[in-house]
């Protein structure tokens, strides 16, 4: 087991040797944009999930065709206010 190990410690000393430090400053710079590729992948499901999550759950205001019609005569009550009452309104919310 030694020797295998020692003759693989020769040759790859002999490739980095032919190949220069141009190869293995690649080779590096590839192992890196290995690592930053899979930390972008775990971040890109872990975004997914939380959007899943998000359109999953219901909104908290209910579609307007969902309101019960009980509330609809109380919703249209401020516009059969008088004209003057209106323009009470905007002068003190105005100021």
């Amino acid at each position: 087991m030694n020797t295998a190990l020692r003759y693989l410690q020769e040759a790859l000393k002999k490739n980095e040797r032919l190949l220069g430090e141009e190869h293995i400053q690649t080779a590096s710079e590839k192992n890196e944009l290995r690592d930053e590729k899979q930390r972008l992948k775990a971040e890109k499901e872990k975004l997914e999930q939380q959007v899943k999550a998000m359109t999953s759950q219901p909104s908290f205001m209910p579609h307007p065709s969902a309101i019960p019609t009980a509330f609809a005569p109380q919703a249209d009550a401020i516009h059969r206010l008088p004209w003057s009452f209106h323009v009470a309104i905007h002068a003190t919310c105005s100021s």
